[in-house]
């Protein structure tokens, strides 16, 4: 992700607030309410409450700045989706700032919209910067580098780049626990949950594909290979050019049946979260063939010497498969797919 623009907060469009409550009273929606107050009554679009532009003594309010803001951001981009994303205490806000816009210029019907999300809670409670419970996310990626780091330490001593795989690993396991949650929903947070090995957590994830990567290497002949990436476009991991196996004998059992299905599914789950703005379907999904990649390696025997040669050839070219959807899902999230765990 990068950014192209830095816009400077609210004090960036005060210059802009006179306008914007010119261009409201010519388009007849300013009305008068208690104490000399500007409102916009919103009724005929279902919005019981009205919007609040001015307060009685002139001064400006949040939803002066955000209509000053949207008018100024159609001018300065002509965007084609505008996305607000505050928590879910603002919804009423957004839905009385977009409906105003829809009766001041029919363009921004459909382009707005508010992705609310819900608070992260700790087990004690909810977080106040008044009781001192607040937690920052970089003292919670530390933490998380940290306490993998000590996993590791525990179960792997000898891995080689142990600082960067706990880096890896840390970050992932933090993104992907939000990404699991409904992003609308409360979540409470616990270290347990988040660096989980063996729930849904990127940790989880990322260990499957270590682990597929570690069977390509074992088996050689050039199958690690054929799971690095080789350029990265955009959003678009491109992968050596890989034939499909001869036969597909040795993919009919019912775990590699499963297997297979759970890759398929992957573009629908990219669409939807385009379509959702959450990252919720691809974390789940990653998830899912995680799973079946499991049942598939405990099942299905990949390296077994007692194989035949189309046998082995069709299970390492599944595991080829599930190594670049768990790789290319995992990028789409910012996440790193370690190669070693």
């Amino acid at each position: 992700m990068s950014f192209d623009t830095l816009e400077q907060g609210e004090a960036f469009y005060e210059d802009q607030l006179a306008p914007t409550m010119q261009r409201l009273t010519e388009a007849g929606l300013l009305v008068e309410g208690d104490k000399g107050a500007r409102i916009i009554n919103l009724e005929d679009v279902g919005i019981a409450t009205p919007c609040l532009v001015q307060k009685g003594d002139g001064t400006s309010i949040y939803a002066t700045r955000d209509l000053a803001a949207a008018l100024y951001r159609k001018q300065a981009y002509g965007f084609d989706r505008c996305l607000y994303v505050v928590g879910t205490d603002q919804v009423l806000h957004f839905q009385q700032i977009f409906a105003v816009l829809d009766k001041l210029d029919p363009w921004f019907k459909g382009r707005m919209l508010h992705t609310p999300f819900g608070m992260v809670k700790l087990p004690e409670g909810k977080m106040s910067t008044r009781k001192g419970n607040v937690i920052f996310l970089e003292d919670v990626l530390d933490e998380a580098r940290e306490r993998v780091a000590a996993i590791i330490e525990e179960k792997n001593p000898d891995l080689k780049d142990k600082a960067a795989v706990s880096e890896m690993l840390g970050m992932g396991a933090v993104v992907f626990f939000d990404a699991m949650n409904d992003r609308v929903k409360p979540i409470t947070f616990t270290w347990d949950r988040v660096i989980a090995l063996d729930g849904d957590t990127g940790p989880y994830v990322q260990y499957a594909h270590a682990r597929i990567l570690s069977v390509l290497r074992k088996a050689g002949g050039g199958w690690a290979a054929k799971a690095q990436v080789q350029s990265i476009t955009g959003p678009f991991l491109s992968f050596p050019e890989a034939q499909l196996p001869g036969s597909s004998e040795g993919l009919a059992a019912p775990e590699a049946q499963a297997l297979l299905f759970e890759l398929a599914g992957l573009p629908q789950a990219i669409a939807a979260v385009a379509d959702g703005c959450m990252a919720t379907p691809l974390a789940r999904q990653l998830v899912a063939v995680a799973r079946s990649f499991s049942g598939y390696y405990t099942n299905c025997p990949i390296l077994a010497p007692e194989n035949e040669p189309e046998v082995r050839e069709a299970r390492l070219a599944l595991c080829v498969a599930t190594a670049r959807v768990l790789r290319q899902g995992l990028f789409l999230m910012g996440i790193q797919a370690p190669e070693e765990m």
